[in-house]
């Protein structure tokens, strides 16, 4: 399944929120000093640790004192709108926005984690927070709607429902990225469209915030992405792969064309890729004497761990691996974001369709075979 509620840094799990129009937006950066000031409930702590998110990771900015009262207040250079974190006394730890324009005023518990955080004077933030309570929506229905299909006999039905929702969530998710039209934001939701599908959409909306924020690390790191993810678009030749197979012997992707190829990208460690193998299983044995092939490309990092899979899942057709798990060098290759993964090529090894799994890719292969 597509996952669609993501983390936006592996540091800190973003639901999908969002409103207001953000005012962030006319210039390709904003610079100047904020004073972000701020009352602290249960004050009491020592350290406030303010930091700002860059290439996945926190570099911290600035770090302050309260008062007995919790209250604190301190000038802050923000040379560039982006995504920001602020340490409450290693207790709770909240992320929000700001411009470099608008003076900020927050207020948060020194004691729960759970507790009060509110800011003001920020639009961003107040898109920030919105679409972070729509995403902890869709991520709870999504949870119920998985739930429902493991448990239900008829998996069809089940699956319907699902793919419903996702194209109900998809709808809202272009609908947020609209609504936060030039804010940084507007990155959030437009992470989780699917670029595939909707690719025009997807890259104007990239390059729009590209242009209005340069400097925002989360948004080149998915322009970068996006433009990486071209060269796998369908109608591309499919990018050659060349590694070792179980006998430690060099197998290319090229050596398989004349046949339709579903290059599979999966690893004995990924449960839902597991789940599928009986239904690949099926599909090899009925297509394999007409024509079809499978590339299974595994990132698996545990060489036992990856024959014992094989084996017991019976996968009997050809089988790769550099064993370097996400560090592998089919994953900036194929921009792989997630597995399973399967990308289908014609028999020229031109991509003819990418993600295809059970019944979508039973009637593909029905189609060409």
């Amino acid at each position: 399944m597509k996952k669609l509620i993501l983390l936006l840094l592996p540091l800190i799990t973003m639901s999908c929120n969002s409103p207001v129009q953000s005012q962030g937006g006319n210039e390709s950066s904003t610079k100047g000093k904020i004073q972000l000031s701020g009352e602290i409930e249960n004050a009491g702590g020592e350290n406030i640790i303010l930091s700002k998110i860059v290439n996945n990771s926190k570099e911290d900015v600035a770090t302050f004192t309260s008062g007995d009262d919790g209250k604190f207040s301190q000038e802050v250079e923000v040379n560039d709108a982006g995504f920001y974190m602020l340490d409450i006394y290693g207790v709770q730890q909240k992320m929000f926005v700001l411009d470099g324009e608008h003076d900020v005023t927050i207020k948060a518990d020194g004691e729960n984690p759970e507790g009060v955080f509110e800011v003001k004077g920020s639009p961003d933030s107040d898109l920030l927070f919105e679409f972070q309570e729509m995403d902890e929506k869709l991520s709870q229905k999504a949870q119920e709607l998985r739930q429902n299909y493991m448990e239900a006999e008829d998996k069809s039905a089940a699956e319907e429902a699902f793919n419903e929702f996702i194209t109900e969530g998809l709808a809202s998710l272009k609908d947020f990225v609209k609504k936060a039209d030039g804010s940084i934001v507007a990155i959030l939701p437009l992470m989780q469209l699917d670029a595939e599908s909707d690719y025009e959409f997807v890259s104007a909306q990239a390059e729009k915030l590209y242009k209005l924020h340069p400097n925002e690390s989360t948004i080149s790191t998915f322009k970068e992405r996006l433009d990486a993810g071209k060269k796998t678009a369908v109608g591309q030749v499919a990018p050659e792969i060349t590694l070792e197979n179980p006998e430690g012997e060099m197998v290319s992707l090229s050596s398989l064309k004349g046949k339709y190829v579903l290059i599979d990208f999966w690893a004995s460690w990924c449960g839902p890729c597991r789940q599928e193998n009986p239904n690949v299983v099926r599909m090899y044995k009925k297509y394999k004497d007409k024509g079809f092939e499978i590339f299974g490309v595994s990132l698996d990092r545990d060489k036992n761990a990856w024959l014992k899979a094989i084996e017991k899942d019976n996968l009997t057709w050809v089988h790769v691996s550099d064993l370097q798990f996400w560090q592998s060098s089919v994953v900036p290759q194929y921009n792989i974001e997630g597995i399973p993964m399967t990308v289908l090529l014609d028999k020229e090894g031109k991509i003819i369709a990418k993600n295809l799994r059970g019944r979508a890719l039973e009637e593909k292969l029905a189609e060409l075979l």
